[in-house]
């Protein structure tokens, strides 16, 4: 048994090539193999690239797209020699038109220098003029200040003076009143003092009388307290008793009448039976009714109790009436004692009234007394301040003579000062004008300048675009261009990129043998043997592209004629060692593993 073992052929030109070779060795055309290793490890190349290198390709990257976008928004309007020429003309003319007008700036400053100093020194003297005016306002506004505060004072000074004239008058007038008042007050006092002792004598003598009729009320209120609670604590005891006896002679009464219902029931037994009295006793004892005798102690104790209530009760009538005879003579002491407290009463109440209007004419007394002082005091005191008063008015006079001549004095000296002032105004404001003149010229010249600057840096701006736009165009182009190229590198590799120029070259190789014709290919021949079955094991090689061996029929072998042909020699190619990463390996395991079983 043979097994018959065929190598992948290239889709192409049909040539035998080696189960581990990217490309053919005949025409160079790319494999399957070599396109899934391509579309395998295209990723993880770029994944591989250390992070400065992505750093630095992406910020070359931006600079290159910066660098081209900047070329078409900073464009200038036009790159021609003779548009070159015209803006550096243009720029000349303005740069002598800005000397010409940096020169009559200068020319203008210097005449509005000493213009500006003469200003600057007249503008010093009429301020100095100014102060000494304001200076002397001020006090002038001090001095008319105190002229109308002298004129107040003297108004006030005179107004007090009337008002202390009318204030003395009044005064004298109280004093006269004041002293009628005392005498009757005086005298006022004398009958309340005579009335409020004859007052109290009788006071006195109503107090002694309330005494009497207060010790006799007492003492006939101890009596009944005492004979009263001893009635009282007799008539519960006599109550306590009789409810005793009324009870002790129920329950007496009760058993003579049991006893006569059990004696008569014995007899009547007995003398049915025909038996003595000694069965009478024998049944009482049995029937356990006391005796005679006990009952008999009883009502003897009763008896005596009766006796007591009896005599009990005649006492308590006696000490009743006794107490009824007291009562009324207590009523009578202490409607007494209630009416010599009322006579008590009422001259306590007319010695107070008297003693009251007395200490109110006394107070009364004292106070005009005392007004008396105080108004002669006052009095004395207002004929002080009017002498006063006058004194400070006479002062007040002559002050305010003295402030009026200075007033006048201080007048003349500010409208001199003021005429001066004038003067000095009026040359100020003519030299003001010509330097107002002078500096609106400075101004319009340095407002040209500024244009004229402004088209000097629009011309320079627009020459350095001229300038600069070849560089960020063609730059960003070559940055952006060596960024792309690296990029491919890195993803793609340089191996995959010489094998691809390998393969075009292949290609132009193989282009006169496409011309000739196709070879024959291994499989249009027929082999001399053809074994009687092929084995059930699988082949030991995974071949994608090889043909699946069938098992031919025994017997003769069919005649088949066999075209002749020269042996295809073999290049020996080498296969290329990958540094792959550990996940390729791992995969390209798994996949042998699954092309083995």
């Amino acid at each position: 048994m043979s097994m018959v073992v065929s190598l992948p052929l290239c889709v192409k030109c049909g040539h035998e090539i080696s189960a581990d070779a990217d490309f053919c060795e005949s025409c160079g055309a790319r494999t399957t193999r070599a396109s899934e290793t391509e579309e395998r490890h295209l990723l993880p190349r770029l994944g591989r690239l250390s992070k400065p290198l992505k750093a630095a390709l992406l910020l070359v990257l931006i600079i290159g797209i910066s660098l081209l976008a900047a070329s078409f928004v900073f464009q200038p309007q036009s790159t021609t020699p003779e548009y070159v020429a015209n803006l550096r003309s243009q720029l000349t003319q303005l740069n002598s038109q800005l000397e010409k007008l940096q020169r009559d700036a200068s020319s203008f400053q210097s005449q509005i220098s000493p213009l500006a100093a003469q200003i600057s020194s007249s503008q010093g003297t009429l301020t100095k003029l100014q102060a000494d005016i304001q200076e002397l306002q001020s006090q002038l506004a001090s001095l008319r200040t105190e002229i109308a505060s002298l004129r107040q004072r003297l108004d006030d000074v005179h107004s007090q003076l009337v008002s202390a004239g009318a204030a003395l008058s009044a005064a004298e007038e109280e004093l006269n009143q004041i002293r009628s008042g005392l005498q009757e007050a005086t005298s006022k006092v004398q009958q309340l003092e005579t009335a409020l002792q004859q007052q109290q004598a009788t006071l006195q003598t109503y107090i002694a009388s309330r005494d009497q009729a207060q010790s006799r009320h007492g003492s006939l209120l101890a009596e009944w307290n005492s004979r009263a609670s001893t009635y009282n604590a007799r008539l519960s005891t006599y109550n306590q008793k009789k409810q005793e006896y009324d009870s002790r002679w129920a329950n007496l009464k009760n058993k003579i009448f049991a006893a006569i219902a059990v004696t008569v029931t014995c007899g009547v037994v007995c003398s049915v039976l025909a038996e003595d009295y000694a069965c009478i006793l024998a049944c009482l004892s049995t029937l356990g009714f006391p005796g005679i005798n006990e009952m008999l102690a009883e009502y003897n104790s009763l008896q005596q109790l009766k006796s007591w209530l009896s005599s009990e009760s005649a006492w308590l009538q006696s000490e009743k009436n006794q107490l009824d005879t007291l009562k009324n003579e207590l009523d009578r002491a202490t409607s007494d004692l209630a009416n010599w407290n009322a006579k008590v009463q009422n001259q306590q109440a007319l010695v107070s009234k008297t003693q009251s209007d007395l200490n109110y004419w006394n107070s009364k007394k004292s106070e005009l007394t005392s007004q008396l002082t105080a108004v002669q005091n006052k009095v004395d005191q207002l004929h002080t301040n009017v002498r006063n008063l006058e004194s400070q008015e006479l002062h007040l006079q002559t002050s305010l003579d003295s402030d009026l001549a200075k007033e006048q004095q201080l007048k003349s000296s500010i409208e001199n000062d003021e005429t001066k002032a004038t003067a000095l105004q009026e040359s100020i404001a003519s030299k003001t004008s010509q330097k107002s003149a002078l500096e609106s010229s400075l101004q319009k010249c340095q407002a040209d300048m500024q244009v004229a600057r402004k088209q000097v840096d629009a011309l320079n701006y627009e020459l350095y675009l001229v300038a600069a736009h070849p560089y960020l165009r063609w730059g960003g182009l070559a940055v952006l261009s060596v960024t792309l190229a690296t990029l491919a590198v890195a993803a793609v590799g340089l191996a995959t990129i010489t094998s691809n120029l390998r393969a075009g070259i292949g290609r132009v190789r193989g282009v006169p043998g496409k011309l000739r014709g196709a070879k024959p290919t291994p499989e249009m021949r027929v082999p001399a043997e053809v074994p009687a079955a092929l084995p059930t094991t699988p082949a030991p090689m995974y071949m994608p592209t090889a043909p699946t061996p069938v098992e031919m029929p025994t017997g003769p072998s069919p005649r088949v004629p066999v075209i002749p042909s020269a042996p295809t020699p073999r290049k020996a190619v080498r296969p290329r060692k990958r540094k792959r990463p550990a996940a390729v390996k791992s995969r390209k395991k798994r996949r042998t593993g699954r092309t083995s079983r």
